[in-house]
C-alpha cells in the first residue's frame, strides 16, 4: 500500500525521498529557530563556521554582525551575508550557506523503516511526506498513523489517503511526533490458496480472513478449521458457517487459523 501511496503523492507533486541531505543554497527551505547553518567564505578560512539560529531567529556572522533570518530562504540569508561582508571587509565575497542540522523537525517513530527526526524542509509538508522521508511504514499495509501535537493526537487514515481522501493528511509543525502503530495480524495456515498473514481490523471475521487468503484449496477439510487464541484451540465447522447454522467467529489480533486437509 505504501508503494502505491508514494507514487500517488509523487504524481500529485508531493515531496518524497528516503532522506534529507545537507541542503544547498538554492533550497527553498526557510530558516527557523534551532537550525545550524554552515557558512563557507572562499579564501577566508577564519570566517568559515557553523551558525546557530537563536530562539529570536538571529545569527551572528563574523564582520557582518547579527542578521535576522527567521522565515528567510537559505538563498536570501546567503544574499544578506554577501551584502554585509561586501559593505564591510571583503570585495566580491563568495559565500556558500547550507543547513547542517534542523531545529524545525518532526519525529517519526513506531513501525517505520528508519525511525528518527526529519526536517520540515519546505512549507506545507504533510504527514505522508514525513513518512516517505522515513522510508514509509515497515508494514506496507499499515492502515493508520497518529500525529501527536501538544496534548492532542490526530488519526491519519493512510488507506483513505491512498484512495484519494487526503483530509487527514495534516500539515506538520515543528515538534510534532508521527507514530505508525504496529499493525496487528491474523495468521492463516494449511489448506488455503494463499497462506500467510492478514492485517487485522475491527470486525474481521473468519470468513473474511479466509477470503483474504484466496479461499480454501480443493483438498481442504471444510468441517474442521482450527482457531487458536491465547494458547487455546477451538474447532470450527466452516460448512455450518456457510449454511448459517453456526456463527461466523469474530477474530482478534494475532489469532491463528489452520485449515486441515481432508481425509478423503
Amino acid at each position: 500500500m505504501w508503494f502505491l501511496l508514494s507514487i500517488a503523492l509523487a504524481a500529485d507533486g508531493g515531496a518524497g525521498g528516503a532522506a534529507f541531505p545537507l541542503l544547498s543554497s538554492s533550497s527553498l527551505y526557510r530558516a527557523g529557530a534551532g537550525d545550524v547553518l554552515s557558512l563557507e567564505v572562499f579564501g577566508e578560512a577564519d570566517m568559515c563556521r557553523d551558525l546557530r539560529v537563536s530562539e529570536e531567529g538571529v545569527i551572528s556572522v563574523p564582520y557582518a554582525g547579527q542578521i535576522s533570518v527567521i522565515g528567510l530562504t537559505i538563498d536570501e540569508v546567503e544574499h544578506l551575508i554577501v551584502e554585509r561582508l561586501g559593505n564591510s571587509v571583503l570585495v566580491a565575497p563568495q559565500v556558500v550557506l547550507r543547513v547542517r542540522s534542523y531545529g524545525q523537525s518532526v519525529e517519526v517513530a513506531g513501525r517505520v523503516k528508519v525511525v528518527g527526526r526529519y526536517p520540515i524542509s519546505e512549507a506545507g509538508m504533510t504527514v505522508t511526506q514525513m513518512l516517505t522521508a522515513a522510508g514509509g511504514p515497515a508494514d506496507v499495509s499499515a492502515p493508520i498513523a497518529y500525529l501527536s501535537r501538544g496534548g492532542d493526537r490526530l488519526r491519519v487514515d493512510l488507506e483513505a489517503i491512498l484512495n484519494g481522501d487526503r483530509s487527514s493528511d495534516y500539515p506538520v509543525e515543528p515538534g510534532d511526533v508521527i507514530v505508525v502503530p504496529e499493525t496487528p495480524i491474523v495468521q492463516i495456515m494449511g489448506e488455503v490458496e494463499d497462506p500467510g498473514l492478514v492485517p487485522y481490523r475491527p470486525g474481521l471475521r473468519l470468513t473474511d480472513a479466509l477470503a483474504a487468503a484466496k479461499g480454501l484449496t480443493q483438498t481442504a477439510n471444510r468441517r474442521v478449521i482450527l482457531l487458536t487464541r491465547d494458547g487455546e484451540t477451538i474447532r470450527v465447522n466452516y460448512l455450518r458457517i456457510l449454511r448459517q447454522q453456526q456463527e461466523d467467529p469474530e477474530l482478534k489480533p494475532y489469532d491463528k487459523i489452520e485449515v486441515m486437509q481432508s481425509a478423503f
